[in-house]
């Protein structure tokens, strides 16, 4: 299994967990559902793709440390 995958579903339910605690509700007009859950899932797809980039950058400096 490739090393990303792993790394972005880890961060998917990581994501998904972090915006669950935000009420996102209250930023949107009253009876707007479909566009609050719309902002929730761009949120998260964001928040996951740039964690997991974050974190591949990491692990890719780490291994090709040349002493």
């Amino acid at each position: 299994m490739s090393i990303k995958i792993l790394v972005y579903g880890i961060m998917l339910l990581v994501s998904t967990f972090a915006v669950s605690g935000i009420k996102i509700n209250g930023i949107f007009k009253t009876n707007h559902i479909w566009e609050a859950r719309f902002f929730t899932g761009l949120l998260i797809m964001s928040i996951t793709y740039l964690s997991g980039s974050l974190i591949l950058q990491i692990i890719d400096v780490f291994t090709n440390i040349n002493l």
